[in-house]
């Protein structure tokens, strides 16, 4: 029984075993494709770290710190102004005039 063929996904990215004959073909592709660009935001949602790990403690201490954590959250890890808002206490306007600022 042969396999069902692969659905495929622009901009998805593929786990593939590279044994056999064509080592050094499949080296070159994965190569290119991560030359292509940024891993899209929606992609990112898979290995992002829990918000408390972020912060670390860093809620109330150093603005400047507390602001890149908050940029890097928002654009790094795909959360949103409202759940970073939500989670600091403060309102997504605020949030949204950080990211901002620390562009």
């Amino acid at each position: 029984m042969s396999r069902k063929p692969r659905l495929e996904f622009p901009g998805a990215i593929y786990h593939i075993n590279h044994r056999g004959n064509h080592q050094e073909r499949i080296r070159t592709v994965l190569d290119m494709k991560n030359s292509l660009g940024p891993i899209p935001r929606n992609q990112r949602i898979l290995a992002k770290p829990e918000l408390k790990e972020l912060f670390n403690g860093n809620e109330e201490g150093n603005l400047d710190t507390r602001n890149k954590i908050i940029q890097d959250a928002f654009k790094l890890y795909a959360y949103t102004q409202s759940d970073v808002a939500a989670f600091l206490y403060l309102s997504r306007s605020a949030i949204s005039k950080i990211i901002c600022k620390t562009k």
